[in-house]
């Protein structure tokens, strides 16, 4: 028999396209893993639904704003493991980068899956129900690690976008002064063979990739920033992903040591001669994106995953959202990494990113709640290349969020659910997430999960991981500095 459940009396459903309106005393069917009906608790229940014996869950959503869940387009799992570092915490980006690979260095299955096991559940309880991971630093992996990341998200039940990524080179001058802290094994981060490489991403897309409707594993491709010194690899990754029905994903905010790399073309355009620019690729960031950039990118149907805190935290510019959105940008919503935001939650990765474009743009492009709504689920889909998420219609998948907005943090926006939620709301978790038609939040507590352990294993990994790097690089990770001071 199918399960079915029934979510009634919600106080107001929104269905993720902000020009839709939202819906007051709604109520909301679920059979199987799809949307079988939105509609008001005044109009009852179809006639089909009641003449189906099968049996019903019935959730009682009185006091809840139910969106579909929540898209996260950009994220690095492993980095769960070196949150807070203090060495790390006042150091710009590059600075930061020097700092933590020394740590990542050190990455094993059993750290991966602790730290995977951490962000998913993490995500759950925010309302998160579709996570893409960019895995870009697998160091030497011949398998092992993929398998730990993706037992740890399948255990979770998490909908889940693996970006196989890998690093070819190292951003700006890093290889050679991590060179002089970790002497021969800064190698070891880095995908020198690209046969070997290739090799590794054709097994990670034949055991994990699954492009079916309502898939709940997909594998993308691409390293973590754009390679220009080695442009026939970026292209032959394109044709890969091409043949094989990947996505691509890299970070895209070029520096100016970038623009130089890529010269006589513009960063964009050496992407688009690539063939990296097309529906099914979304780039990180795209903070330092110029109005030709972005008219590229909405021409080719390229999306961009926005991380709002990262912004805040290591120093870049604001991207422009509002602008993006008004040029028909394929936009989405991300946590990123937890060395770099440093939480892993992102209902309030959305409600950040509401209001810090405001410091930026003119009142007219700011953004409604329902816009950003729009943003962490409509947006994060078609940026991801998944017409069937982030909508909450008929046929739709069963992905769902429910926020409560009738506690004392939300008392008195009784005007605006949404708003309540995204502006006034302090509640850091979702009281409701179902993914793929099956509960894995209730009442704000993980189903079938020890959240405990789940911290515990983490905080061991974690300390194993510094552990070793302390004793390999003998940098004090504890101590609060630059990277220039490490040396």
């Amino acid at each position: 028999m199918t399960d079915r459940i029934a979510l009634r009396h919600i106080t107001r459903l929104y269905p993720g396209p902000a020009h839709e309106p939202s819906i007051p005393d709604a109520l909301l069917l679920l059979a199987g893993n799809r949307i079988v009906h939105v509609g008001c608790e005044a109009d009852g229940l179809p006639a089909s639904w009641t003449a189906d014996p099968a049996p019903v869950r019935e959730i009682d959503c009185t006091g809840c704003v139910v969106t579909p869940g929540l898209v996260n387009t950009h994220h690095h799992f492993f980095q769960h493991l070196t949150r807070a570092v203090p060495a790390a915490m006042s150091a710009p980006p590059l600075e930061w980068l020097f700092v933590s690979y020394p740590l990542w260095a050190e990455l094993d299955p059993a750290m991966l899956y602790a730290a995977a096991r951490a962000a998913s559940a993490e995500l759950l309880l925010s309302g998160c129900t579709t996570a893409a991971d960019c895995a870009y630093l697998l160091p030497q992996d011949d398998g092992e690690l993929a398998a730990a990341l993706m037992q740890a998200v399948e255990e979770t039940g998490i909908r889940f976008h693996f970006h196989r990524g890998c690093m070819p080179t190292l951003e700006g001058d890093l290889e050679e002064r991590l060179a002089a802290v970790m002497g021969g094994r800064v190698g070891t981060l880095m995908d020198h063979d690209e046969a070997v490489l290739c090799r590794r991403l054709e097994h990670v897309i034949d055991r994990y990739h699954d492009d079916g409707p309502l898939s709940m594993a997909r594998v993308a491709l691409g390293p973590t920033g754009v390679t220009y010194t080695r442009p026939a690899l970026m292209t032959r990754l394109a044709d890969m992903a091409q043949e094989c029905g990947c996505g691509l994903h890299t970070h895209f905010h070029p520096r100016p040591d970038e623009d130089a790399k890529a010269a006589p073309d513009a960063p964009i355009q050496f992407l688009e001669r690539s063939g990296w620019l097309r529906p099914g690729t979304w780039l990180g960031h795209g903070t330092r994106l110029q109005p030709s950039d972005i008219a590229t990118l909405v021409r080719t149907g390229t999306g961009v995953a926005h991380c709002p805190r990262t912004i805040v935290r290591l120093g870049f510019g604001i991207a422009p959202i509002g602008s993006f959105r008004k040029a028909g940008l394929k936009l989405g919503l991300g946590v990123d990494g937890a060395a770099s935001n440093d939480q892993g939650n992102l209902l309030n990765d959305l409600r950040l990113a509401t209001l810090l474009h405001r410091v930026a743009e003119p009142p007219e492009l700011w953004l409604t709640p329902e816009a950003a709504l729009e943003i962490a689920t409509v947006g994060g889909a078609a940026a991801l290349d998944r017409p069937e998420i982030g909508r909450l219609a008929p046929g739709m998948a069963a992905d769902i969020a429910a926020f409560r907005v009738d506690g004392l943090d939300c008392a008195g926006a009784v005007a605006d659910p949404l708003g309540a939620l995204l502006f006034a709301g302090t509640e850091t978790r979702a009281w409701l997430t179902i993914v793929n038609g099956v509960i894995r939040v209730v009442e704000r507590q993980l189903v079938g999960l020890d959240e405990a352990r789940i911290a515990a294993d983490l905080n061991v990994a974690a300390g194993r991981m510094l552990a070793q790097a302390t004793a390999a690089t003998r940098i004090d990770f504890s101590k609060k500095m630059t990277a220039q001071a490490a040396l």
